[in-house]
């Protein structure tokens, strides 16, 4: 985090996006991939929370896939 925050929000989507079962899915119905991008809303209302109350927040959308950027987010 190349500025200091308060808190970082980790999602979890509950799909790897590695997984054999989730290729599948990907192949047989384009636009699944489109739904799992989506901003999740727990992170929404946590992070308008921590907000209100003068805190600063980062957030990765779902840990799974996001090995690097979660890495790479941390050891800023």
């Amino acid at each position: 985090m190349k500025d200091k925050v308060d808190c970082l929000l980790i999602g979890y989507s509950g799909m790897d996006r590695r997984d054999t079962e989730y290729q599948e899915l990907i192949i047989k119905n384009k636009d699944i991939d489109r739904i799992s991008t989506l901003l999740n809303s727990a992170i929404c209302y946590l992070g308008t929370e921590l907000n209100k109350q003068g805190l600063t927040y980062e957030f990765i959308n779902a840990i799974e896939g996001n090995d690097d950027l979660l890495r790479e987010t941390l050891l800023i």
